[in-house]
């Protein structure tokens, strides 16, 4: 599997969970800014929530995953109050993507909304890279998004 997202000890802090074993990463970041997302059930802070809203975003993954057929896109993650963490996925050609994860520091958690993230837009020059870049298969990150997606389903 590419990557996993998943849901751990649901308290707001350090409860969110980024796996990959390909980028050798275990990225954990808080559903703080997923529950005061007031752009998605607004006065709602519950699971259901978070669930929903995290679904929305990875559900946004897939699709720009999907249309990258040039360039790079940047998938945001982590919202913390001083940048966004998030994956770099870079097209290389016909199934080929290049993955690392980083952050940004040209965003903060507060300045954008998880449930609509289409305005998160880097240049290179704004991402730092925490990882070595990694090819992976586009179908196999696509399929492993859409697994996680599941898997959040079923924990309602």
């Amino acid at each position: 599997m590419v990557l996993s997202v998943e849901i751990v000890n649901f308290n707001d802090h350090d409860d969110l969970l980024l796996k990959s074993d390909i980028l050798k990463i275990n990225q954990q970041a808080d559903t703080y800014y997923f529950i005061i997302d007031n752009d998605f059930m607004s006065g709602d802070e519950s699971f259901a929530k978070v669930v929903s809203t995290l679904k929305i975003l990875l559900n946004d993954w897939v699709k720009q995953i999907e249309e990258l057929t040039t360039g790079v896109t940047y998938l945001p993650f982590d919202f913390s109050d001083e940048y966004i963490g998030c994956l770099k996925v870079e097209y290389i050609e016909n199934d080929k993507l290049l993955l690392s994860y980083g952050y940004t520091a040209q965003y903060k958690g507060w300045s954008i909304y998880p449930s609509d993230t289409k305005d998160f837009k880097l240049k290179s020059s704004d991402y730092s890279t925490e990882t070595v870049p990694v090819p992976v298969s586009k179908t196999d990150t696509i399929n492993s998004i859409h697994l996680s997606i599941a898997k959040l389903e079923q924990s309602l």
